[in-house]
């Protein structure tokens, strides 16, 4: 009872700042004091800028009234006058020394306080509007010619841009042809800019044109031409960067797994723009045991002529990311005969995907090196995609079950040399390495039991020989 009786204490004490000795409120008070002095400086300061301009521009900004914001000085006024009799009523006293104590006294402090920075605020927010608004037609009239010059330099400027990301843009379209929309897509929206900047240009002539001089839009069609100019600068560059990652390719091939020297480990053959290279890599048990289904799987893929963005990081068949991409072979028919994707969809079973000499070495991770049959049917491509379009974060092994085609329990894989030359073959596959995992496991745990077991016996023979002691 008594702690929640304090615990009760406590909490009132929180909500209603009432155990006041712990708030600096002089400290508060002298910040508020501060706020409220810059306040009336600041609202007296921008009425009389903004007074002057319109008294020395009064002529000009009357053929402009309707489009500068009204007068916004006797609301501000207003609220400073409602936060300074809060601010004497209940924070001066507190300067001179007079804490507020009870309820009542802390939540007028906190009001007056509220709206001190209220006020501070909307003057901060509202009371240039107006004299930003004239100043901005001011200074289209007043440097009218060096804007017309800016804007014809901003004009060449994105013409060049625009001439510098079309001519990528279609090198990049004849090099991945069978990416062209996707590629095309990074592009509209500096097609996008490019539109919303030549609509300001017309405008800004626009305003040009006739007896008087329309400033407000002069004003804001050069403002907006120079936001899109840049625009379309970074743009153009971001696009280039882009493409320049359709020229890189990367698959993370785990072509062996073993238990060996108290490690896991996992053995990568790791294509990087054409380059294999083979690791061992030690890894974590956790990364061990959620790959052992995955032999012969790609973990990671990013084909040429796609975006880092679609890299696949879910496991599939070694190279089947790369299958369809005219990049890395083609597609023949059961006589290998070279045959078009529409054919090879046709007659989806016996249509077989070849990759091209310099890619061969998945397909020879997969069949080995002397294999003359086909490699991944359109059946198997068809499949793929399918799987991917439904779910890309999980693994495709063409199967399920015992039907498995791939991975570690896939009848593909476990009639490959690869796997069979593996340690991970030679030793039994997946079982003998679930069973090694559940072994290290069930080990770790006994060593577990038995060491906090003995540490309970050793605290027990110490608390007992102490009792023995004090008989």
């Amino acid at each position: 009872m008594k702690n929640t009786f304090f615990l009760t204490l406590i909490t009132v004490c929180l909500m209603f700042v009432g155990c006041s000795e712990n708030v600096d409120y002089k400290s508060q008070a002298q910040s508020t004091e501060t706020t409220m002095a810059n306040a009336v400086a600041k609202l007296k300061a921008n009425q009389t800028k903004t007074e002057r301009l319109f008294g020395t521009e009064s002529d000009f900004l009357e053929l402009y009234s309707e489009n500068i914001p009204g007068e916004s000085f006797q609301s501000a006024q207003k609220k400073v006058d409602d936060a300074n009799n809060l601010y004497v009523r209940y924070v001066v006293p507190v300067l001179q020394g007079k804490n507020p104590s009870t309820k009542e006294e802390i939540g007028n402090f906190n009001k007056a306080r509220s709206a001190v920075t209220n006020a501070a605020q909307y003057i901060e927010q509202n009371t240039l509007q107006r004299y930003n608004a004239a100043q901005k037609l001011v200074q289209a009239r007043d440097r009218l010619p060096q804007m017309k010059e800016s804007m014809i330099r901003m004009k060449d400027s994105v013409e060049a841009q625009n001439e510098r990301g079309s001519a990528i843009l279609k090198q990049a379209c004849r090099e991945c042809a069978f990416r062209e929309d996707a590629i095309k897509s990074q592009y509209t929206n500096i097609e996008s800019a490019t539109n919303i900047f030549n609509r300001y240009t017309d405008s800004f002539e626009s305003a040009l044109e006739g007896d008087v001089i329309n400033y407000v839009a002069v004003a804001n069609a050069f403002e907006g031409a120079q936001t899109q100019s840049a625009t379309i600068a970074q743009g153009v560059n971001a696009f280039i960067s882009k493409v320049g990652e359709l020229e890189k390719s990367y698959t993370k091939t785990l072509i062996d797994m073993r238990y060996q020297n108290n490690k896991y480990q996992h053995q990568y053959s790791i294509v990087n723009n054409g380059e294999v290279t083979t690791q061992w890599v030690d890894v974590n048990e956790a990364v061990y045991e959620k790959n052992l289904e995955n032999m012969l799987m790609d973990l990671e893929s990013k084909p040429l002529c796609y975006f880092q963005s679609e890299k696949t990081t879910a496991p599939a068949p070694a190279g089947m990311n790369m299958v369809g991409n005219p990049k890395y072979g083609n597609w023949k028919d059961k006589d290998g005969n070279s045959i078009t994707e529409e054919q090879a969809r046709s007659n989806p079973g016996n249509s077989f995907w070849h990759y091209y000499g310099q890619y061969m070495f998945w397909s020879n991770l997969m069949w080995g090196p002397n294999y003359r049959g086909g490699g991944y049917a359109y059946n198997d491509y068809g499949g793929y995609n399918t799987h991917r379009s439904r779910d890309r974060n999980t693994a495709y092994y063409g199967g399920s079950g015992s039907s498995r085609k791939y991975g570690s329990s896939g009848a593909v894989t476990k009639r490959s040399s690869t796997y069979s030359r593996a340690s991970f073959g030679r030793s039994g596959g997946v079982a003998s390495a679930r069973s090694t995992v559940r072994s290290n496991k069930s080990a770790r745990s006994s060593q577990s039991r038995s060491s906090s077991n003995r540490s309970r016996s050793g605290s027990s023979r110490r608390g007992g020989g102490s009792g023995r002691g004090g008989k």
